[in-house]
């Protein structure tokens, strides 16, 4: 009889051990581990994701939005255009011709020895007396097109003048940019003089 009850309480408390481990093991069965992919899916998802203007950068492609480059004056830009807002040059005085360096007026004042003052003349390079008052006077720039202007007159500033005489002009035939002149008394006989000349020429193309 003993053994009968001891067989008969080891088997209640079997099925009792079974029925409390039993909601254990569902509740474990319904909580899914994840797999490594799953897991690997999931930090990089946690990533930023870039841009598209950052994948255009990483790519090598140009933004249509960047902010075009400063223009600076006088120089050829991103698009290819010059820009025209360059200072104008200085206005001439009323009645007067604003002169350059080898501009439409040239002219020099050339002593009767044929060297000519430096202190008043504008593009003349050279000058020479040839003969008895024959001269050549060569500028930086071709007259072979200009109209050429003379008067004989002392160079610099003095209280006093010099006889009058005789003066004629024309390109000189040696050089296009050289114009000749003849100076002489009143009477034509050659002589030398001092004497200014002015060139005027047409405007550059």
């Amino acid at each position: 009889m003993k053994r009968k009850m001891s067989w008969l309480f080891a088997l209640v408390f079997s099925v009792m051990m079974m029925l409390v481990a039993l909601p254990s093991q569902a509740m474990a069965a319904e909580v899914q581990q994840p797999t490594k992919a799953e897991v690997a899916a999931m930090q990089l998802a946690q990533v930023q994701q870039p841009s598209k203007e950052e994948v255009k950068l990483a790519q090598g492609l140009y933004i249509d939005n960047l902010p075009e480059p400063a223009a600076e004056e006088g120089t050829l830009v991103a698009r290819g255009l010059y820009i025209n807002n360059l200072p104008e040059p200085a206005a001439a005085e009323e009645g007067g011709v604003t002169p350059t360096a080898a501009g439409n007026v040239v002219y020099a004042c050339v002593n009767a020895d044929g060297i000519f003052s430096p202190n008043q003349q504008f593009g003349a390079v050279d000058s020479m007396n040839l003969f008895e008052g024959q001269y050549e006077v060569i500028f930086n720039r071709n007259v072979r097109d200009c109209v050429y202007v003379a008067t004989i007159g002392l160079c610099g500033f003095v209280g006093a003048t010099i006889p009058p005489g005789e003066i004629s002009t024309v390109g000189r035939v040696s050089n296009p940019n050289g114009v000749f002149v003849v100076t002489a008394d009143s009477a034509g006989v050659a002589q030398d003089k001092p004497f200014y000349l002015e060139v005027q020429c047409p405007p550059f193309p």
